[in-house]
């Protein structure tokens, strides 16, 4: 069995997918305390550096923003968001990107709900100081990890999510179907005597025509009267479900009528030209459309509307004249007529259900088809999680041949359930039994499709003999099931979990039984490995003993891939200098305004003295501590 479903990344305003890298060439900022700030970026490792107050946690945020990037926690999303808010004072920030030779800008401003772009937003990795260890703390986090080095993932997340889609709205149709085949069943049931009623009133009546000596013109008349009854009720029937069919159609419509709106004039200030024009006279045309399907639907509603009142007009001339003949049934003999109009009555209902029976089975196998075809949707879904876990599996494989044995990264098939046991959970809410209990076992031994399923078919024993539940649990969850929106279910959200383990001594630890600052040792050297996505890190050191900063941390540094942009603001030395930075930017503060005092390659002059001013407390302090290890540890240290 197969649970894979769901795993929701940031929505950007497009997804990139191309396996060309795109980097942050430049960052400009408008208003607020880093206004005027025009800062370049170079391919490689960049850090920013300067002290507290200066505003690199600021810079990082505004890139955030800028980019709508993802963060890994809820409080570090609101404060970042409220941070570059506060930064911006109602201006903007913009992000040029180069993308090969093509260069694109994205701009957001403080009141802009997303960004605006001159091209596709490539996924970017952003991390404030507290959501490092976070990632390595959150199933989504560690899967986030693996996620980075995913060739295409923007193609394939959007193939899964149409794929669900289809489910949902697949589920959608057949619970209507369902719905209505359940109304035609109980109209079925109510009439299910009538044919056996009828022929006994039917042989009554023969009978009783023989004994009064009825004409045979008087006999045929009256079974033609009674035939001709049941087929107008019968189009009667016909009509009224046409009508409420095709009036539900027009109110959708009319529902996305109301909701078009014209696209405004263009703006003299805008430029002296109207650059959509093509684009609102093809809106328009399509508005016009819209509004003739609403015609040609209202116009179907009159012909049946026409329809119904012709048949009303020969049901009345019909029913007269059933009248008038039982009239002279009964001067022949009393309870004739009665008798008659019993027949007639029993005529129209047989009729009906042999018109219900027909749309049952019609609908029937309507809901066949749906299933058959949700199946197959479901199929091609398991199909593209199937890839995602195998792409996972090689990310995995190729983490561990490069940061083994000390880190070991594991990727369970479909081993996050959490979302669906929620779904599940609320689904099951008010049905008076144990969901929270119930929840967990349904989503660790039955597939969202499975579980709908049963539920459709009403199979006690499909879920019986998966999950050890008894059959009169079992029923009670099937029949509170079947009237909830089982849409939600099939599109519950599962997906692979990511383990991530640290050796101590013999043994691993999984990094939710780690500490912050050995979290933090997993994290980086998976966030630094392989060849992932733009990645920015507010203060990386924090949390880190020194050691594993010039150990390990540098030196995945050093062995970065080309191609790869790293962005970090740091306040430890060993990160620009021993990590061979491809640039440094220092940032300065009066106290109103933050600003760029120096930007440049590691070894020009004015960055390593900005280095051994910000970083190293001067030039003196750094030659002082120089002597002094010299003198201590002499020169079989030197």
């Amino acid at each position: 069995m197969r649970n894979g479903w769901r795993f929701q990344l940031p929505i950007y305003c497009k997804i990139h997918s191309r396996s060309v890298k795109v980097l942050i060439e430049q960052v400009q900022i408008e208003d607020g305390f880093l206004d005027g700030l025009d800062v370049r970026f170079a391919a490689g490792l960049n850090v920013l550096i300067g002290a507290r107050g200066t505003g690199k946690t600021s810079l990082i945020e505004l890139i955030r923003f800028a980019l709508g990037a993802p963060a890994f926690t809820d409080d570090a999303a609101r404060r970042g968001h409220q941070q570059a808010l506060s930064i911006l004072q109602g201006g903007q920030v913009t992000v040029v990107l180069r993308d090969g030779e093509d260069r694109f800008v994205v701009t957001r401003g403080a009141r802009d709900e997303l960004p605006r772009s001159t091209g596709p937003i490539s996924p970017v990795t952003v991390l404030a100081q507290s959501e490092i260890e976070a990632v390595g703390a959150q199933t989504s986090g560690r899967l986030h990890l693996i996620d980075r080095f995913r060739p295409n993932l923007g193609e394939a997340d959007q193939r899964r999510s149409h794929l669900t889609s289809t489910l949902r709205s697949l589920t959608a149709e057949i619970s209507g179907v369902r719905d209505e085949l359940r109304s035609i069943n109980e109209q079925i049931l109510a009439l299910q005597t009538v044919r056996s009623e009828r022929l006994d009133a039917v042989t009554q009546q023969q009978n009783f025509l023989k004994s009064i000596e009825a004409t045979t013109s008087d006999r045929e008349e009256l079974v033609d009267l009674q035939v001709r009854a049941a087929a107008l009720a019968v189009r009667s029937a016909v009509y009224e479900r046409a009508t409420a069919t095709l009036g539900n159609f027009r109110l959708a419509l009319l529902s996305i009528a109301e909701g078009l709106r014209e696209i405004e004039e263009w703006p003299d200030s805008a430029g002296a030209s109207d650059l959509l024009i093509g684009v609102r006279r093809r809106s328009n045309e399509a508005a016009q459309a819209l509004r003739g399907t609403i015609g040609i639907v209202e116009s179907a509603e009159t012909e049946v509307k026409r329809l119904n009142e012709q048949n009303s007009e020969d049901q009345l001339t019909t029913d007269e004249r059933a009248r008038a003949t039982r009239r002279t049934f009964d001067e022949l003999q009393a309870g004739a007529g009665a008798l008659t109009r019993r027949v007639e009555i029993l005529t129209e209902q047989e009729a009906q259900l042999g018109v219900l029976e027909d749309l049952a089975n019609y609908r029937v196998a309507r809901v066949t088809e749906l299933q058959t075809l949700r199946r197959q949707v479901f199929e091609e879904l398991e199909r593209v999680l199937a890839e995602r876990f195998e792409s996972r599996i090689n990310i995995a494989n190729r983490l561990n041949d490069d940061l083994g044995p000390e880190i070991r990264t594991e990727v369970i098939e479909s081993g996050m359930t959490n979302g669906y046991a929620n779904v599940i959970a609320a689904a099951l809410r008010g049905s008076g039994l144990h969901y929270n209990t119930l929840a967990p076992l349904f989503a660790t031994h039955m597939s969202p499709l499975e579980l709908v399923e049963a539920v459709e078919s009403n199979n006690v024993q499909a879920i019986t003999e998966v999950v050890e539940i008894t059959t009169e649990r079992a029923m009670n969850v099937i029949s509170y099931l079947q009237f909830r929106n089982l849409s939600d279910l099939i599109a519950a959200p599962i997906d692979d979990a990511v383990e991530l383990s640290l050796l101590d001594g013999v043994d691993y630890k999984d990094s939710d039984n780690l500490s912050i600052g050995q979290r933090c040792t997993v994290v980086l050297p998976v966030l630094l490995s392989g060849h992932g996505e733009l990645l920015i890190i507010d203060q990386p050191e924090d949390h880190l003993d020194n050691a594993f900063i010039t150990e390990t941390l540098v030196e995945r540094l050093r062995e970065r891939k080309k191609g790869d942009q790293f962005i970090l603001a740091s306040h430890n030395a060993n990160i620009p200098v021993l990590g061979e930075a491809d640039f440094v930017v220092r940032l300065g503060s009066d106290g109103r305004r933050g600003f760029v005092e120096h930007a440049g390659q590691l070894d020009a002059p004015e960055t390593v003295r900005a280095i051994t001013s910000v970083m190293e407390g001067g030039v003196e302090a750094f030659e002082r501590r120089a002597v002094f290890y010299h003198g201590v540890l002499g020169d079989s240290h030197g």
